[in-house]
């Protein structure tokens, strides 16, 4: 295929070990995407030596990174105690996972993520991109009466993989070594498939490039023929869950005690995960960081009723609210077809009532606030 179409495209996301070394992708680590966008963010820099000319004549490249971002329509997985689809982005977003098998699963925030991080894959129809040693910085949901519920993930990570459709430039037996017409076709940690032969379904991972002598370095070995094709591969996604759409779910300021009637709002975690890359002789990151503390936002979009005017005085008192959205509703979507934002210690931030004619609105933000020892402001919950 010439072209690439957005229709064809799927991602994938798996953890690693070690922060930087791809690790290839199994079925269950795909997740259905509305959109997808990563960026190689490459440093190249003038040489600032003056030489009798006032033309540019010189550069070197600097430092190595990337950042990526997706979306999705929410979608719970359908099984109690099962995970969403994406749910690892989740777990590496807010830090913890805690799964009761048949009961729920609970992503809640923890004071020292540094430790996760993973490969995040992007496969179109002929190329496949993605990032390694990704770290997750915001986690945000969207809903709305008249719209799908939705979901975008985004971060940042040490560099950029990716693996492009070539043909082997002759022959190998039981071999690492990969030569190929092209090899900026590719980059480490592409998983590719050498003609038909896709290693039982794992497909073989690219760990080293060199563009020099046009040879990649693969594992595991393989044998094959001159002119064979050297094309991505992911293995085939399995997915689970149904969307959920603004006509069910609930909004509550007391835990989910009392239902509050509105339209729609969001929710935001900023994650403050950074990665350390400005040491002397490297180019890509070597550390996860926490450059900045944890924060968790909220909107929430309302018409104005007589009954409910006594809450903008709650609000202008500071007075902590426990806001509890649940988006989708077991009732109509059958088991585990919800999520549930608990923000127990929320602060709502008075706002004006606005409409000039027809029905008036206010557009409320706030904020999620830890207490004790903190590391509890807030948490999802899947059941």
């Amino acid at each position: 295929m010439a072209f690439q179409y957005g229709e064809e495209q799927i991602c994938y996301f798996v953890a690693e070990t070690t922060l930087g070394t791809g690790v290839k992708p199994a079925g269950t680590d795909a997740f259905k995407i509305t959109d997808c966008v990563i960026t190689p963010n490459y440093d190249f820099h003038d040489v600032p030596d003056r030489h009798g000319t006032r033309s540019r004549m010189e550069q070197v490249q600097g430092r190595k990174g990337a950042s990526w971002r997706c979306s999705g329509v929410l979608r719970p997985s359908g099984a109690l105690g099962t995970a969403p689809d994406m749910g690892l982005l989740l777990k590496h977003g807010y830090g913890t996972e805690t799964v009761v098998g048949g009961t729920s699963v609970t992503y809640s925030v923890l004071k020292d993520p540094t430790a996760l991080f993973g490969t995040f894959y992007r496969k179109l129809d002929d190329i496949l991109e993605g990032v390694v040693g990704a770290v997750v910085q915001t986690v945000s949901f969207r809903w709305g009466g008249n719209d799908f519920c939705t979901w975008e993930i985004s971060g940042i990570g040490v560099d950029i993989l990716e693996a492009g459709k070539d043909a082997a430039n002759g022959s190998g037996s039981t071999s690492a070594s990969l030569i190929v017409d092209d090899a900026d076709f590719y980059e480490p940690y592409g998983i590719i498939q050498i003609d038909s032969d896709d290693n039982s379904g794992s497909g073989f991972q690219i760990t080293a490039v060199n563009k020099t002598t046009e040879t990649l370095t693969i594992t595991p070995t393989h044998t094959w023929s001159d002119n064979d094709v050297v094309e991505p591969f992911v293995p085939a996604g399995t997915f689970a869950g149904s969307p959920i759409y603004g006509t069910t779910g609930k909004l509550s300021f007391d835990g989910d005690s009392t239902e509050v009637k509105h339209i729609g709002g969001s929710h935001t975690l900023n994650t403050g995960i950074g990665l350390h890359n400005e040491e002397f002789g490297s180019e890509t990151a070597q550390a996860v960081i926490l450059p900045s503390e944890r924060t968790m936002d909220f909107t929430l979009d309302m018409l104005v009723r007589d009954t409910e005017a006594y809450r903008m005085g709650l609000f202008r008192r500071d007075v902590a609210q426990d806001v509890y959205v649940t988006l989708g509703d077991d009732a109509s979507g059958g088991a585990a077809a919800r999520m549930k934002i608990d923000m127990p210690t929320a602060r709502i931030r008075p706002a004006e009532r606005s409409g000039g004619a027809g029905l008036v609105r206010v557009s409320l933000s706030g904020v999620a606030l830890g207490t004790g020892t903190g590391e509890n402001e807030g948490s999802l919950l899947f059941d």
